[in-house]
């Protein structure tokens, strides 16, 4: 069975900081030349950035000159319009380590799961070997 993530319009404004520092990641030369541009349920010329997290797709509705304006005023980018390099590092730092936490979380979940099975295994020989000493005892 297929899931399809579900689509959510929102603002930037509304963006957690989280998510403003991952979009910066993704865009270190700004957004306004990845915006699409699509007709919304009452006909409206909308444009948005697609943003796609793990739990859902989010569309950030915002013109081209908004877009301009958010890196504009956003001291993490330059007079070019760039990501800083020292902020970039940063991020991409930060980050990392959340997902080396998050990893480290899944491998000692996997090795309680490996103990479980290893646990399970000595359980199936003992009932081997209960097993092969009923027969023997059956035996004339």
């Amino acid at each position: 069975m297929s899931t399809q993530k579900p689509r959510v319009f929102t603002s930037y404004d509304k963006l957690s900081t989280e998510i403003k520092n991952k979009l910066k990641l993704k865009y270190p030369e700004g957004f306004s030349h990845e915006l699409i541009n699509f007709y919304d349920k009452d006909g409206l010329n909308v444009s948005a950035l697609i943003f796609e997290t793990d739990e859902k797709i989010l569309l950030i509705k915002m013109s081209q000159t908004a877009a301009e304006k958010i890196i504009f005023d956003d001291e993490d980018y330059d007079d070019d319009g760039l990501l800083k390099e020292a902020v970039k590092e940063s991020l991409e730092e930060e980050f990392m380590e959340n997902e080396d936490e998050e990893t480290d979380e899944d491998i000692d979940s996997d090795k309680d799961d490996d103990m479980d099975d290893m646990d399970d295994m000595d359980d199936d020989e003992d009932d081997d070997e209960e097993a092969t000493e009923a027969e023997e005892d059956d035996e004339p």
